[in-house]
């Protein structure tokens, strides 16, 4: 996530690994953790002000925007990823979908012959 954000600069760091591992376990996929990174940073940079000191300009407005489209294309390049799902790994997801007449049942199953 580090990478995608571009938060690479050990002696720099922007994010705790303890904060990131937070976002990548609350979050749900690495496109939405890294969108909420972003807009962590564009936050923190928003409430800076732009300063001109000569021909030095330090424009925190930018860096900001800068986060919140790099938030804006993680969260669309997130929305086409699925989590996986494999049925009947759970006992009470395999019950209820056996008893569902709307759902196809399996031509096998354990205790088929039992009689």
């Amino acid at each position: 996530m580090r990478l995608l954000i571009g938060d690479t600069l050990v002696s720099d760091q922007q994010f705790q690994d303890e904060e990131l591992d937070y976002l990548l376990t609350s979050s749900g996929n690495l496109m939405s953790a890294a969108a909420t990174a972003c807009r962590a940073l564009s936050a923190r940079y928003a409430r800076y002000a732009d300063k001109w000191v000569g021909d030095l300009k330090i424009l925190a407005s930018q860096k900001a925007r800068a986060y919140e489209r790099l938030a804006d294309q993680f969260e669309a390049r997130g929305a086409t990823y699925a989590l996986p799902s494999a049925g009947g790994v759970y006992v009470a997801e395999k019950e209820v979908a056996a008893a569902d007449s709307a759902l196809v049942q399996p031509a096998f199953r354990v205790g088929v012959h039992d009689s």
